[in-house]
């Protein structure tokens, strides 16, 4: 692969999101409605390019991919009824996302939205999972979500309030999963240490047709939470499955398999100061590629409402 490297900076007074949060059953006398929010969220931006490319397209840029034009990229409205996997209780919850805007071209599940809008601004379910909490084979028990769920992998999120810069890193848009269908489970071992493992139909793909090959996918890795006197987490995370479609390598690619690694450290040495380094390595059976990368993120906040952050990538 070819080496470069990329610095970012950016001084974050305030987020170019409006977030609002209701309860939508505040009064109502059943403690599990009671917990049900409704929450809506609004993200625009522009990327300033003095270059003016001719067609007007950041090159290999997914949410900010357009040159000196402002845009919607997400009007999101999330239902959600959240578990506390503190408490030793089983519990059920679940998480219900509708999200419009121009991020929504690069979060399409095939054969859920991928035919919906073909137009600039798109609308997709950007999530949609049942939540399980259930206090089993050790005292913090096992958290599962099944559904449509956003890819685990990695440090930067589809969530705008989640991720300190308004564009992902190439790491983030290339070498690490979107969106899935299927099942993420959490085991918390000890307070230290959980085992992460999941199933899914692959990559932004679902069943039958709307699957590029006829195997299935699946994650494992682990955190390790509360080293260095509760400063520094550890959260690794590896996928395998096929990725490649029947169409393009032929039967192969039902058995080619495809190596997702990631590995984050999460480093906060003071209230002001928070550290994050990232590493991916990903290897492609079907391809005979593989990639290397690594991204370091610094924020600092200078006052409760002013943050400087930093990102880089080699």
């Amino acid at each position: 692969m070819a080496a470069g490297a990329l610095t970012l900076l950016a001084t974050t007074a305030m987020q170019e999101t409006a977030h609002a949060q209701i309860a939508v059953f505040k009064s109502a006398e059943s403690p599990w409605l009671k917990d049900i929010v409704l929450t809506g969220l609004i993200e625009g931006g522009i990327t300033a390019n003095p270059a003016r490319p001719d067609n007007g397209i950041n090159f290999g840029n997914f949410l900010g991919d357009h040159a000196n034009q402002a845009q919607l990229n997400q009007l999101s409205l999330t239902l959600t009824k959240p578990i506390d996997p503190t408490k030793s209780t089983y519990q059920v919850g679940f998480t219900i996302q509708g999200l419009y805007g121009s991020d929504a071209r690069y979060y399409h599940l095939l054969g859920v939205s991928n035919r919906a809008i073909g137009d600039r601004y798109q609308l997709i379910p950007a999530q949609a999972h049942v939540d399980v909490h259930a206090p089993l084979l050790t005292p913090g028990g096992i958290d599962m979500q099944a559904g449509i769920l956003q890819a685990p992998m990695g440090v930067e999120v589809l969530d705008p309030t989640a991720r300190p810069f308004y564009t992902l890193a190439y790491t983030s848009q290339y070498s690490v999963p979107f969106e899935h269908l299927g099942a993420m489970f959490h085991w918390h071992i000890t307070k230290m240490f959980d085992f992460n493992f999941g199933i899914d139909t692959g990559n932004q793909t679902t069943f039958g047709g709307n699957d590029n090959n006829n195997a299935a996918a699946g994650y494992f890795g682990f955190n390790v939470n509360g080293l260095a006197d509760g400063k520094l987490n550890i959260v690794e995370l590896s996928r395998v499955g096929p990725e490649n479609g029947v169409g393009a390598l032929g039967p192969i690619a039902n058995t080619a398999q495809r190596f997702w690694n990631d590995i984050a450290a999460y480093y906060t040495p003071t209230d002001k100061l928070s550290l994050t380094g990232e590493f991916n390595f990903l290897h492609d059976n079907g391809l005979h590629a593989e990639t290397w990368s690594v991204v370091t993120f610094a924020g600092y906040k200078i006052t409760p409402s002013l943050t400087f952050n930093y990102r880089g990538e080699l």
